[in-house]
């Protein structure tokens, strides 16, 4: 009867071992079919299946656990500074809209929806709304490379961007000098694998006031 068991209970352990491996496979063929990528990743909270865009929870998932301690200490200080709109969840969904969305959504998109959410703290409209703007951009481009903005695009806008929401600075003036290096430090944060990404935000900062129409179409 033991012996039953136990070869019962390995033929189990044996097909969760299959099983697992059928769901990789399955994610793979997933990602290599557009549609039944798409669907997927819809339908599972985590998003992110094979090429298709980054979805905010993993985004924020891969900051928490690579960003530099920075990161970490600029987004609080900043809070205690500036309140409410410095809160991490919003500091991270402008860097998410910025790295993902420069170079596919017009700059100004970005840019307005950093000063809703300032007011608004609505994170779900503003992720649907970004996520649904990108999806209608990438869906012309089905057979096509996928439009993708430069570092320094993406730099701009995450400085920028930070600077509406937590100190709703207009565009092209200047950061003050007390909260240069945190928002430096806070934006470095969504470039954590990108070799160059803290320097692309330094010239991002430097160069800030020669973007003072950048946003206004």
């Amino acid at each position: 009867m033991h012996i039953f068991e136990f070869k019962l209970r390995q033929g189990e352990t044996n097909d969760l071992d299959f099983g697992e491996t059928f769901k990789r496979v399955a994610r793979q063929v997933q990602a290599s079919l557009p549609i039944v990528g798409l669907i997927s990743r819809l339908a599972t909270p985590e998003g992110g299946i094979g090429s298709d865009m980054q979805a905010y929870p993993e985004f924020c998932r891969a900051v928490f656990e690579a960003a530099p301690p920075g990161f970490q200490i600029a987004v609080a200080e900043l809070q205690d500074r500036y309140g409410k709109p410095c809160q991490r969840r919003y500091v991270l969904l402008v860097l998410w809209m910025a790295r993902l969305g420069a170079g596919v959504l017009s700059g100004k998109s970005i840019a307005d929806a950093a000063r809703r959410l300032r007011f608004s703290f609505d994170i779900e409209f503003e992720m649907e709304r970004f996520e649904q703007n990108v999806q209608d951009i990438f869906k012309k481009y089905t057979y096509l490379e996928r439009p993708q903005g430069t570092l320094q695009q993406q730099a701009d806008l995450a400085v920028d961007g930070l600077a509406r929401l937590c100190l709703n600075l207009p565009d092209g003036q200047p950061v003050p000098e007390a909260d240069e290096k945190l928002i430096m430090d806070a934006a470095a944060g969504a470039f954590w694998d990108v070799p160059g990404g803290r320097e692309a935000v330094q010239r991002s900062m430097a160069s800030r006031e020669q973007r003072k129409d950048a946003y206004a179409l």
